[in-house]
């Protein structure tokens, strides 16, 4: 992930879980019913999967 990039992780209640500028990880579960926010310079790609 570009240094100039983001994401974070919130439950369904909008209450954030993760936010990958303090956590360090690059995979994160996604809670049931949760969503996620990508942010980031104009171009930055993200590379995301579902299992």
């Amino acid at each position: 992930m570009s240094p100039n990039a983001s994401f974070a992780v919130y439950d369904a209640k909008g209450s954030c879980t993760y936010f990958s500028v303090i956590g360090g990880k690059d995979q994160v579960e996604l809670p049931a019913g949760g969503s996620i926010v990508f942010a980031g310079d104009a171009g930055t790609k993200f590379e995301v999967s579902a299992q």
